[in-house]
């Protein structure tokens, strides 16, 4: 078992189901739903910033803008769906 100390607090962090060691102050439901939320943001930005301000560049632009922006959007979104997957149950 890992035990921190720091100062006069002594810190032991929570195994989760899957095994990793994690930080207990966030619950599981909300980090995932509050990364989905980020990774929708971002993807409604990728597909529909380039109709408006990419306008006038060629496709090519426009494409590897979105994906450029789609690639944050993977960031948030795998991690959140690999943390719901391992913590949460649905019904």
């Amino acid at each position: 078992m890992l035990v921190f100390r720091l100062g006069s607090q002594v810190y032991i962090p929570s195994r989760h189901r899957d095994g990793t060691l994690g930080d207990a102050s966030m619950p599981v439901l909300t980090q995932t739903t509050l990364l989905l939320v980020l990774s929708n943001i971002f993807m409604t930005f990728a597909w529909y910033a380039h109709l408006r301000n990419l306008g006038h560049r060629p496709w090519i632009i426009a494409a590897l803008a979105s994906w450029g922006i789609a690639l944050f959007e993977y960031l948030l979104q795998v991690p959140a769906n690999r943390i719901g997957h391992s913590q949460l149950t649905l019904g």
